[in-house]
């Protein structure tokens, strides 16, 4: 917060400065390209069934037929795609406006702190030419807007059909960013005994877990009949007509990739320890933070809302073991707890509010601390995919030319 400045006139200082970043961020990322894999899975729509990530496909499909121009070209789906995700960004800066407004006056640093990592994750990942309509996109977004209905405690209602959204947009929902609901919803009946936490949270995670068994198991059964239409409309919504042809084999024929993505689980394995070696200083933190949070509980089970809080992230590891886009599940573990972050300090909890205050004039008080902790991670970003990033990249592919010669 800015010194002799009101919180409202800081907000707004704070707000213009985060769209100037936001920006800039922009144009460092956007190379006007959308990758085939991001193309191809606009053809998929609910016009051949309730098929495995069909609800942007379909509410693509809505579009076409509502609009009088032909939305099925590369240039359309690009342009498209483009103020899509710019009005995505729209919403999550609104979205930073009310938690900024909500904040207590003596959390809004730690609350600017916040904001600008999710911001500036969102915006180089998902304009970036890897990351453009990318799904995942979509699934932070119904998350987030859950997280804002559990934090104000209205409207739990919508928690499910939200959650529900998630799981149709992409089935990897329930692995990656419905863990943010549910530690949420845990932490609120812990925390309130209030009944309505606990039954938002029991027909979430039902709703979700039948989606997910229909999305992976039951919903490729007529894939054969499908295929070669989807497949002429990928190319049509792909550059040059190169559509991606293993999305259509996993999620229309129901294929498993496990053998080709073989080499991509090497380059993985190469990359993870070198990543986790440069963002060891947040773990250290992290870790501390939480080891903190539990010195002030007085009993079990307030210990228990923290523990789930916590590791409640874990619910990534099955992507991490049998799946590729190491990015993508960084940077779903970061916004994780981010997110938690955020919504801990709008709910006013007294640990973590005694705890961020006490990290933060540590942080300060040390050189550069903080404007180090906030500067570092622009070097990993944007998130790739595969690749965790660029950097990564020029690391990992030089050590096995030079020596492993894996891949």
């Amino acid at each position: 917060m800015l010194e002799g400045k009101t919180k409202k006139e800081s907000v707004r200082a704070f707000l213009l400065t985060l769209l100037f970043l936001s920006f800039g961020a922009f144009v460092y990322s956007y190379r006007e390209i959308l990758e085939n894999y991001n193309s191809t899975v606009l053809a998929f729509s609910y016009r051949y069934g309730f098929i495995s990530r069909g609800l942007i496909g379909t509410l693509y499909h809505l579009l076409d037929a509502a609009l009088p121009i032909d939305l099925i070209s590369y240039d359309a789906a690009l342009y498209t795609t483009l103020i899509l995700t710019l009005l995505i960004f729209a919403v999550f800066f609104w979205i930073a406006y009310r938690m900024l407004a909500q904040c207590r006056e003596e959390l809004l640093g730690m609350m600017e702190g916040t904001v600008v990592f999710l911001m500036l994750n969102l915006v180089t990942t998902f304009s970036s030419k890897r990351n453009l309509g990318r799904l995942d996109l979509y699934m932070i977004l119904v998350s987030v807007l859950a997280v804002c209905l559990i934090v104000e405690g209205k409207h739990l209602w919508a928690v499910a059909p939200l959650s529900a959204l998630g799981v149709m947009v992409h089935q990897g929902y329930v692995f990656m960013y419905f863990n943010m609901i549910a530690a949420l919803l845990c932490y609120r009946f812990l925390t309130e005994k209030k009944k309505k936490y606990l039954a938002a949270l029991i027909i979430s995670a039902a709703t979700v877990s039948a989606l997910f068994l229909w999305f992976q198991f039951f919903s490729h059964a007529g894939g054969s009949d499908i295929a070669g239409s989807i497949t002429r409309e990928a190319a049509a919504l792909s550059r040059n007509g190169k559509y991606h042809e293993t999305l259509i084999e996993a999620e229309i024929l129901g294929r498993d990739l496990t053998e080709q993505e073989w080499p991509m689980h090497v380059e993985n394995w190469i990359e993870l320890p070198v990543f986790l070696l440069f963002m060891s200083p947040y773990i250290a933190i992290l870790t501390g933070f939480f080891g903190s949070l539990l010195k002030k509980c007085k009993g079990a089970l307030e210990k228990l809302k923290y523990h789930i809080l916590f590791w409640g992230v874990l619910t990534i590891l099955p992507n991490f073991i049998l799946k590729v886009d190491y990015a993508r599940w960084f940077l779903a573990v970061a916004l994780y707890y981010l997110v938690i972050f955020a919504a801990l300090l709008l709910l006013g909890d007294p640990p973590v509010k005694e705890t961020a205050l006490r990290y933060g004039k540590a942080l300060r008080s040390r050189c550069g601390g903080m404007f180090i902790l906030v500067l570092y991670p622009l070097l990993f970003l944007p998130f790739w995919d595969v690749h965790i990033c660029e950097l990564l990249k020029n690391i990992s592919n030089p050590i096995n030319e030079t020596w492993l010669h894996l891949w």
